[in-house]
């Protein structure tokens, strides 16, 4: 799924890519994975979301497809 999400301490407004409860934000190149509790929605800020488990990617993530490309590797 691809989200609004607000990210960092100015809250700045991005779009975060979620596949199977792993998650990276427009443009970043780390992949998260939240826990099973993440109630992803509109708006959610990525900062408060609990992670258990995260790589980098070796290109920046721009689109779903690249994140599934990236956790399915």
């Amino acid at each position: 799924m691809e989200l609004r999400c607000v990210y960092g301490s100015e809250h700045s407004p991005d779009v975060v890519y979620v596949y199977d409860d792993w998650y990276a934000v427009d443009g970043a190149s780390i992949v998260n994975l939240a826990s099973d509790k993440t109630d992803w929605q509109h708006g959610i800020d990525v900062e408060m979301v609990e992670d258990v488990d995260c790589f980098t990617w070796s290109d920046p993530i721009h689109s779903l497809q690249e994140l599934i490309k990236a956790v399915e590797s």
